[in-house]
């Protein structure tokens, strides 16, 4: 295997899954034969001294207007990879996202010979889109990388969007730490602070944007409620759209059925999935908004503690979710569909337990990282 270093704006501390899926990454690499680039960030400083593997950063500093910060986020992790080259070197590069990074591994591959990897996770394809020079940086970044990965098959479908007839791409989907995440882990201390004890629980883990369908729950709490009385939605996260669900919630008069739990600790995120019976996120892709799903590792996550799952269709999401085997696919604006896929699972246990441990088995089927290792 060649040593490598992997150039990300995402990566832990930071939270969220593509951070997730770069991390796990790099645990699967050979500890000498992996390095990490990544911006600094609060708390940066003691996580990467628990790795077991090299982790730089460079200064994210802000610059006063737009134009000065997207040159910096160039340069500086340009400047900085050169750096490393000289001090360590390696003999591959891969992008935790295509946008600066492929320019910077094309200078390398041009300048070195080295080749390179595009890591996509969706968003990071779609968004350039809508600039004319970021679309043509885009497909230049891609058509000269010698593999790129995409998360999804809607992901995938982006790339050959922006570069149609691209060979070097393959599907290659996240895997999440089964041993952090384990259908043996104690909930209870959640439920106990936030009085779900006797309850029914739902649970959504997400940054609370319009996409993940925080609010069409929400919608659906007051029929859910009268069939199922002691039915408790904890949403696991913040974002803009925080203010906005709150005020849904109390309209609706089931602001005491919602619990917003903010950002949670990274090491107690996996007790919510514990403490929880459903795990819901009825995301939707909206292309023309330029927002998509590209995959949504928080079902690999609840599945890998034996929980249900329930996703939204016509995503990224129909590859996490293998339909009536590990969850339940529903349209997102169908509320009817929600209510319904909801009570299906709480109303049969052995069915639940079964979506639950095809969940587990799912997780556990490690990614095949040699296929990223020829390169």
């Amino acid at each position: 295997m060649r040593k490598r270093l992997l150039i990300t704006l995402a990566f832990p501390p930071a939270i969220g899954g593509m951070q997730s899926h770069l991390f796990e990454r790099c645990k699967g690499a050979l500890q000498d034969k992996i390095m990490v680039l990544a911006p600094y960030m609060e708390g940066s400083q003691e996580f990467d001294r628990r790795q077991r593997f090299k982790i730089y950063r460079w200064s994210n500093l802000g610059g006063e207007t737009p134009g000065l910060r997207r040159a910096l986020q160039f340069l500086l992790p340009l400047s900085a990879a050169a750096r490393i080259h000289q001090k360590e070197g390696f003999d591959a590069l891969e992008c935790g996202q295509a946008l600066p990074f492929a320019i910077i591994a094309l200078l390398f591959k041009r300048v070195r010979g080295i080749p390179y990897l595009i890591w996509t996770h969706g968003n990071d394809i779609l968004r350039p889109q809508r600039y004319r020079l970021a679309t043509g940086l885009l497909r230049l970044g891609l058509e000269n990388a010698d593999l790129v990965a995409a998360n999804s098959q809607e992901t995938k479908g982006e790339v050959l969007r922006v570069a149609p007839g691209l060979k070097r791409v393959i599907i290659f989907t996240p895997g999440v730490d089964t041993q952090t995440f384990n259908p043996h882990l104690d909930g209870s201390s959640i439920r106990q602070r936030y009085l779900l004890e006797g309850k029914r629980v739902l649970l959504t883990v997400a940054r609370l944007i319009e996409r993940k369908g925080v609010d069409r729950v929400i919608k659906c709490l007051p029929r859910l409620c009268d069939t199922i009385p002691e039915l408790i939605y904890v949403v696991v996260g913040n974002g803009p759209e925080r203010g906005r669900l709150e005020r849904l919630a109390q309209e609706l008069g089931v602001s005491e059925r919602v619990v917003f739990a903010g950002r949670v600790r990274g090491e107690e995120l996996p007790l919510f999935y514990a403490a929880c019976d459903i795990f819901i996120m009825p995301s939707r892709s909206a292309r023309e908004r330029w927002d998509m799903e590209g995959y949504g590792l928080v079902f690999l996550e609840a599945g890998a503690c034996g929980k249900p799952v329930i996703g939204g269709q016509g995503s990224g999401t129909e590859d996490a979710i293998e339909d009536g085997v590990t969850g339940l696919l529903i349209d997102p604006q169908d509320e009817d569909q929600i209510i319904e896929a909801i009570l299906r699972i709480l109303n049969d246990p052995p069915f639940a337990r079964r979506l639950g441990e095809n969940g587990r088995r799912k997780a556990l089927q490690k990614p095949d990282w040699s296929l990223i290792e020829k390169l």
